[in-house]
């Protein structure tokens, strides 16, 4: 999942969802079904546990009061989204609505492999949106951002600097 199909995403599904102020919910735990995961050397490099999300654009061009409202509505975008990292290599990313599935850690970069959306597998998704008449890409290709070196962020960065960055802060 590459940031340019991201932060549009979230900023779309803010926009038809938003809901006020930051969260306080905790994490769901996931349901991988039957698959099993093992814990590895990976899930216990520190990154177990709770990251809050700020999303960080480019500071508005001129008086452009649409720019400048889009990046108020990313900042407090921003303030309803979480990561929980479990030990068992399974997370959950909210946004808004959320998003489960398996992480691992390569060295600096760190994956997210999505297995749900919405609690509902790839067919499962597929399938409820064609009975609606409808069609849904579930973009089950890892995300991937860089575990930067104070070990407390993760950074979802896009080629394109004027589509801005993901930033995780970790929490607990």
């Amino acid at each position: 999942m590459k940031i340019q199909h991201t932060l549009p995403l979230a900023l779309l599904v803010f926009a038809a969802c938003a809901k006020s102020g930051p969260t306080n919910e905790y994490a769901p735990q996931a349901s991988l079904g039957s698959r099993a995961v093992t814990k590895t050397a990976s899930h216990s490099s520190g990154l177990v546990g709770r990251w809050s999300a700020e999303i960080v654009m480019p500071e508005a061009k001129g008086d452009d009061p649409a720019e400048r409202m889009a990046l108020e509505m990313a900042k407090a975008f921003a303030g309803s989204m979480w990561l929980e990292l479990r030990d068992d290599g399974t997370f959950t990313l909210s946004m808004i609505l959320p998003i489960e599935g398996t992480w691992k850690r390569d060295g600096s970069s760190l994956s997210l492999t999505p297995t749900k959306f919405m609690g509902m597998s790839e067919a499962d998704f597929k399938k409820q949106a064609a009975e609606s008449g409808g069609e849904a890409k579930f973009d089950s290709e890892p995300m991937r951002l860089d575990v930067l070196a104070d070990g407390q962020t993760l950074r979802l960065k896009s080629d394109d600097p004027d589509e801005g960055e993901l930033l995780f802060k970790k929490t607990s």
